[in-house]
């Protein structure tokens, strides 16, 4: 039952029903365990991981297997990538998930160095790569620019370990080259891909054309195959217009706004939350329902304000 709420993302009723069964004298089973940590892991609810561990550790002599994955990945999530690490460097044994919960888990947390010594030190292990080893590898090489690691990871991927790449693979070579200002170099990799590519491909060729000073052409391109696969696709219709505003060709900004009211496409908002005191506050783009909106866009005006005089770029 536990593992059905968590599956359909009920959290709450999760942790209420794991609270009645441990009132009532049952206890639970390692699997309800590991359930919940991954539901304290998607939701970043470090206190309800917390309270799970301080009770295994009081009734448990052993951890196994799965339950020391399981911690790795929710401490990973919740931000604390030390205690992730601690719990990883103390296992007797390892196995795959363990290796890429920690390679996932650095390379979330933007730490590049720390992701490829890891994985050197699987690879050292005679423990075999998947793809979402090299995922993991892959992000964390985009987060820092680094290009040729990359490149050379990609290519034993599919020379050395036989492993298809994937979308996601694909998606973060084209972000890394792109972030660089390397546009024209993505664009390549994209058309050179042995398979049609996506909306999710094209989404992020088009995504990192506001990084290069001739993207412009790039761009529409890009975006011509997003909407030709999802012609309602409002982050590509988005993206586009912000390019052209970037490069001043605003006649075609607004021409393409105007298609876009034609289309019926609207902008999703953004949204953001904080955890505060135990509280989820949740903040949408144009949102004004929060009881506290009027003094968040009084802060964020000011901090706009400071920006501008500073010649930093800031939009809200």
């Amino acid at each position: 039952m536990i593992s059905g709420y968590v599956q359909n993302e009920l959290f709450i009723e999760a942790s209420s029903l794991f609270s009645e069964i441990w009132a009532q004298g049952f206890l639970p089973l390692t699997a309800t365990y590991s359930v919940l940590f991954g539901a304290a892991g998607a939701t970043a609810n470090l206190d309800l991981g917390r309270q799970l561990h301080c009770i295994l550790v009081k009734t448990q002599y052993e951890f196994d297997l799965i339950l020391e994955n399981s911690l790795i990945s929710m401490y990973a999530k919740c931000g604390l990538i030390d205690d992730a690490y601690n719990i990883f460097s103390t296992m007797a044994s390892r196995d795959l998930i363990s290796w890429n919960s920690m390679i996932m888990g650095f390379s979330h947390h933007g730490l590049a160095k720390e992701t490829i010594k890891i994985f050197e030190a699987m690879l050292e292990s005679g423990s075999h790569p998947n793809s979402v080893t090299f995922l993991g590898v892959l992000s964390a090489c985009s987060h820092v620019g680094l290009i040729s690691k990359a490149l050379e990871l990609f290519k034993s991927m599919r020379d050395i370990y036989r492993i298809k790449p994937g979308l996601e693979h694909c998606v973060s070579i084209v972000n890394l080259l792109g972030r660089a200002g390397r546009v024209e170099e993505a664009e390549e990799f994209v058309r050179s891909l042995p398979f049609e590519p996506d909306c999710a491909i094209w989404g992020a060729l088009l995504g990192v054309c506001g990084f290069s000073e001739t993207g412009a052409e790039i761009a529409k391109h890009a975006a011509s195959k997003v909407l030709e696969l999802d012609p309602k696709n409002s982050p590509a219709h988005v993206a586009l217009c912000n390019i052209y505003a970037a490069r001043g060709l605003h006649m075609a900004e607004q021409k393409l706004r105007k298609e876009m009211g034609l289309k019926g496409v609207r902008k999703v908002p953004g949204c953001s939350w904080i955890q505060l005191n135990g509280r989820v506050h949740v903040f949408k783009s144009g949102d004004k329902l929060h009881p506290q909106a009027d003094e968040v866009l009084s802060l964020l005006f000011g901090i706009s304000d400071k920006s501008y005089k500073r010649n930093i770029p800031f939009r809200l």
